[in-house]
């Protein structure tokens, strides 16, 4: 005991989760003031819910389906958790610290995890030190914007709990693990399926009491929220396994037996494999050697079952395997370790330490390389540009403001905070601090149904890309006929903005 409160390893882990927090946080507050984002519509729809749910108006957002479009087509309850931090200071540069704050530390049961496992400080704080330079960590930290993020500290904590035995010296830290799992159970509708694997595991190496509430609560889990999840999606067209691109639940369950060799061949396929490839290689592939890296398989499932190509906008599925490939890794090199120790004349501690330098040395690598995760086909998606053939994550041209996007804010600061308002995709964000906000172009809803309208004619539809493939003689048509009309002021017309006030005394 003396030992581990002295551990220099531990603290300096904990200073590298505080730099990862406070660095990242900085490289999205920066994405965010140059206009870039993934999915500007799923981040700005996330935030408005959350920043709705503080006010009262829960789990809603304006931004989809007009008045169905609660949880944005997902089960996710864990937004009321957000939403008490938001009641502090509802700002969206909150979500992005939570995001961080998530991600990194989860290296701080990873190194409680590896020095248990593996006997070893450094190893352990060198474990923590490859997770923090993960590049798929980052990839999912830069697209931010699922809930599903939030369930990575809950599982790697969970893991912990298993490792050191915990629930078994004292019941009420039965109910810590149990809450834990609901917590992570909230974070979205699919983590039943990672619950139910993580039950499996625990059977497996005998835990027989936390594996049967596992087991109970996830399927119960299931059972609720993916009618719920079918339901929510009805007024979009859209199923429970709308990211697979499958029509029905059903028919996604029913393919794995009427078209196994579909499937087989689509997993196969360069793309996928290339994206796996991505995901393991840093990790050495060592959590294939490992039990609890077969923890991940769900998350890893999904991924595989994507029809096509896996876009880069599919990052947020990886979070629910990353608890379980670091800590199958770290398994992993404990077993390695140990079996060489026996034939040759090394400790296993330090045949570890070896194997741990050797994967530092692969992450470190990764940062300089091609590491944003998915396809990004230049025709299909890109409407912006400026992020064709963009290849790493670290790219300042993700970061960097120019005059189009300062002119786009001095246009964004003339609005008052709580006016209704409509905008086209990329300036959505910018503008969710508010509780009615509305897509320009969506024809789900009277998207004209505001008190201002701004218009950025350069950028039509939301993410990088232009997924409306609107043609932009319509957008010119509409500003023209509004320009006419008598209920509509202009405020400001500059460069590629125009900003429409609607006259008082029309509705």
């Amino acid at each position: 005991m003396a030992w581990r409160k002295k551990d220099k390893w531990l603290i300096f882990t904990i200073l590298f989760i505080t730099f990862y927090t406070l660095l990242f946080t900085f490289l999205l507050i920066l994405r965010y003031k140059s206009f870039f984002s993934y999915e500007w519509e799923d981040e700005a729809a996330l935030h408005q819910m959350v920043w709705n749910t503080a006010h009262g108006r829960w789990f809603y957002t304006s931004i989809g389906v007009e008045n169905q479009y609660f949880f944005m087509g997902h089960f996710r309850p864990i937004i009321f958790l957000q939403s008490i931090i938001y009641r502090i200071s509802p700002h969206i540069y909150n979500l992005f610290l939570m995001i961080s704050i998530t991600l990194s530390i989860g290296a701080l049961p990873l190194f409680l995890i590896a020095r248990r496992m593996l006997r070893n400080s450094l190893s352990a704080f060198i474990i923590s030190l490859s997770y923090l330079l993960y590049s798929p960590l980052h990839n999912i930290n830069f697209f931010g914007t699922d809930s599903v993020i939030l369930a990575v500290p809950f599982f790697f904590f969970l893991l912990l709990i298993v490792e050191n035995n915990f629930y078994q010296s004292n019941s009420y830290k039965l109910y810590i693990f149990i809450l834990l799992c609901l917590l992570a159970l909230m974070c979205k509708e699919n983590v039943g399926f990672t619950i139910i694997f993580l039950s499996i595991y625990l059977f497996i190496i005998g835990n027989k009491r936390p594996a049967f509430f596992c087991f109970i609560f996830a399927t119960i889990w299931l059972l609720i929220t993916i009618p719920f999840t079918q339901r929510l999606n009805v007024p979009q067209g859209y199923s429970l396994a709308r990211s697979l691109e499958y029509s029905s639940f059903k028919e996604l369950v029913s393919t794995f037996f009427n078209r196994p060799t579909y499937l087989v061949l689509q997993g196969l396929s360069f793309n996928h494999l290339q994206y796996l490839f991505k995901v393991l290689m840093p990790v050495a592939f060592l959590p294939l050697l490992s039990l609890v890296g077969y923890i991940s398989m769900p998350a890893l499932i999904q991924l595989i079952l994507i029809n096509g190509v896996i876009g880069y906008t599919k990052v947020d599925i990886l979070s629910l395997a990353l608890p379980f490939l670091f800590v199958g890794m770290t398994q992993s090199m404990g077993n390695i370790s140990k079996f060489i120790s026996r034939k040759i004349s090394l400790k296993d501690t330090d045949i570890t330490l070896i194997i741990a330098t050797f994967v530092l040395i692969l992450n470190i690598l990764n940062l300089f390389g091609n590491n944003i995760l998915g396809n990004i086909p230049e025709n299909a998606v890109i409407y912006d540009r400026r992020f064709i053939n963009v290849k790493n994550i670290f790219d300042p041209i993700f970061y960097i403001m120019d005059e189009e996007d300062k002119t786009a804010w001095s246009f964004v600061s003339m609005i008052p905070k709580g006016a209704s308002v409509s905008a086209t995709g990329d300036l959505l964000p910018a503008l969710s601090n508010r509780a009615n906000l509305l897509e320009l172009f969506n024809e789900n809803y009277d998207y004209l149904n505001a008190e201002y309208i701004l218009f950025h004619t350069r950028y039509v539809g939301f993410g990088a890309g232009d997924y409306t493939k609107m043609d932009n003689s319509k957008m010119y048509r509409l500003i023209n006929e509004m320009k006419v009309n008598s209920r509509w002021l202009i405020l400001r017309e500059e460069n590629n903005f125009i900003l429409f006030k609607r006259k008082r005394g029309f509705n």
